[in-house]
């Protein structure tokens, strides 16, 4: 069972982006740790991820659930806004 009082809500705002090596961002959150249906709801609002390069990407707002030792790192998408 998580932990709920470690937990917060942080915005993750930008073009979602595949990093190839660290894997995908969207601004300067990492979602790795997102779940298949959090990820598809990510991707269906800010299209699948491109390359850094590439900066005709649309920006999006997710609001994820987060560790309050690394907000970095979602585990849980609340909201996504285009």
């Amino acid at each position: 069972m998580k932990n709920y009082l470690f937990l917060v809500a942080f915005v993750c705002s930008g073009t979602l982006t595949d990093m190839r090596t660290i894997g995908v961002q969207l601004g300067d959150c990492d979602l790795n740790s997102l779940s298949e249906t959090d990820f598809k709801r990510v991707t269906d609002v800010c299209g699948q991820p491109g390359t850094i390069d590439d900066q005709n990407r649309p920006k999006c707002r997710v609001v994820v659930s987060a560790n309050k030792a690394t907000p970095h790192v979602a585990h849980k998408v609340l909201k996504v806004e285009h």
